[in-house]
């Protein structure tokens, strides 16, 4: 792809704006920055039709039409593709004779290996298994291959370690919001009030409480008997 050189007296943070001109959608994008209010546009057909869900060191974590993460770097045309949706155990590739994908099985209860699993389109199955965030340890322009990736799979914390290739899913607690600090340390709130704290060494990683809020999220019920769950939003201060 094309690389943008931003002018040397710009300074970041940039903000990324799609190009919607009277409700269709384009190839072009804008990047703004609100300090200096200098902003320019570019084409990128690599975006079109990708979901963003994050960002961090001048890349956007990205999730294609089969809910693939990468990382994308805007000025440089830099693409990092992350760990598999397939790499998840609760998700199986469906193929056709010709060996291309067409769809996927799924098994909603993570926790329950008895749980059935079911087919979903493309479009259907990001919405149900949507990755709602995906965070990195470090600057991936220093070290591509030396970074640790984690991820909120609706409430499942995943985490993808350096050469490992997969996403190892922890679902024995339900997370709210995680955070990297800058020692590469990943910092994590569950919806039960805990702050839990994950140290990566030797390829592995280690949890532990390091608080207790003693917040617990209560549930609602509403009419017809349907429940609504209360948002909360969890902000993390350094």
């Amino acid at each position: 792809m094309e690389r943008f050189d931003l002018p040397s007296e710009v300074e970041t943070p940039y903000l990324l704006i799609a190009c919607n001109h009277n409700n269709v959608k384009s190839n072009r994008f804008t990047l703004y920055n609100a300090s200096n209010k200098i902003h320019f546009e570019f084409d990128a057909p690599f975006l079109h039709e990708k979901l963003f869900i994050g960002s961090q060191y001048g890349f956007v974590a990205i999730l294609d039409q089969y809910s693939e993460p990468s990382l994308f770097n805007p000025l440089t045309g830099e693409i990092i593709s992350l760990p598999s949706i397939t790499t998840i155990h609760t998700v199986r590739p469906c193929r056709s004779a010709n060996d291309n994908l067409v769809s996927y099985f799924y098994r909603v209860c993570i926790t329950n290996s008895e749980s059935p699993f079911e087919r979903y389109t493309f479009e259907h199955f990001r919405d149900i298994i949507l990755f709602e965030k995906i965070i990195i340890s470090s600057n991936p322009s220093i070290s591509s291959s030396g970074f640790v990736a984690a991820a909120l799979i609706g409430a499942n914390l995943a985490i993808a370690m350096p050469g490992k290739g997969r996403w190892n899913i922890q679902d024995n607690e339900c997370y709210m919001d995680i955070m990297f600090c800058q020692n590469g340390t990943l910092i994590c709130s569950t919806y039960e009030g805990a702050i839990h704290e994950i140290k990566f060494k030797n390829g592995d990683f280690f949890i532990k409480e390091i608080q207790h809020l003693q917040l617990r999220l209560r549930y609602i019920g509403a009419m017809k008997k349907e429940t609504y769950g209360i948002s909360y939003l969890a902000v993390f201060l350094p």
